[in-house]
């Protein structure tokens, strides 16, 4: 009886006694043991900006600032980017003054959009082009035409007709800004797209297929301009 009572008191001693830990080695953990720590991350939302004061900067109708929708324009989303478009559309119909010293940073973002993917996006910038163009002056738009002119040839290539179709009428509008521009700095560019857009043309056209520009023909005159006839 004794040695079982002292026994059992050397277990009672062990259980109360604190385990001497190594340097540098962590405690074992038992193995009821719940992790109760978290992570935390930001959400940043395309119009979180909504809310905040920018009563002196230039927004438009939904509070957004130059800055936030080209920020938006480089959104993965689509309709985030359509939305940021049409949000500069209204910024600049609101405040058309600030177009030709912000146009450095609006070209240089929505030229990427020539080659977007999204049919309705494309028809929105171009008119966006249409509309905003003919109130700059050539001195403003002429720097940046060799950049627009570069991805307008990219979209000239493009594996989806839709894109290839829209970059003949983006082209269009360089043209008639500034002929000469296109016709003496990047002929050798344009004219083997046109070629090729023309020649897919025809051989679609032959196996009664639709094709590239089959609702108009387009042409080269002896002045290198190109003319669309219905």
């Amino acid at each position: 009886m004794p040695k079982k009572s002292q026994r059992k008191k050397r277990q009672q001693q062990l259980d109360f006694k604190k385990p001497k830990l190594k340097v540098g080695k962590k405690k074992t953990l038992p193995s009821n043991h719940t992790n109760i720590s978290f992570k935390s991350k930001a959400i940043i939302l395309p119009n979180q900006s909504i809310t905040e004061d920018k009563s002196h900067e230039l927004t438009n109708s939904r509070n957004l600032t130059l800055n936030d929708l080209v920020t938006q324009l480089r959104h993965y989303s689509a309709n985030v980017r359509k939305d940021a478009l049409l949000g500069l559309k209204d910024l600049f119909n609101r405040y058309p003054q600030i177009l030709p010293a912000s146009l450095s940073l609006v070209i240089n973002t929505i030229v990427r959009l020539l080659v977007d993917e999204d049919a309705t996006l494309r028809r929105i910038l171009l008119s966006f082009m249409n509309e905003f163009i003919p109130i700059l002056s050539e001195n403003d738009f002429r720097p940046y035409l060799p950049l627009l002119i570069i991805y307008t040839c990219s979209a000239m290539t493009h594996i989806h007709e839709d894109i290839r179709t829209d970059a003949i009428k983006f082209m269009d509008i360089w043209l008639n800004l500034a002929p000469d521009v296109v016709t003496i700095g990047f002929w050798k560019k344009i004219l083997p797209n046109y070629v090729s857009l023309l020649g897919s043309d025809m051989s679609l056209g032959q196996t009664g297929m639709p094709g590239v520009g089959t609702s108009s023909l387009t042409f080269l005159n002896p002045r290198s301009q190109i003319v669309s006839q219905e």
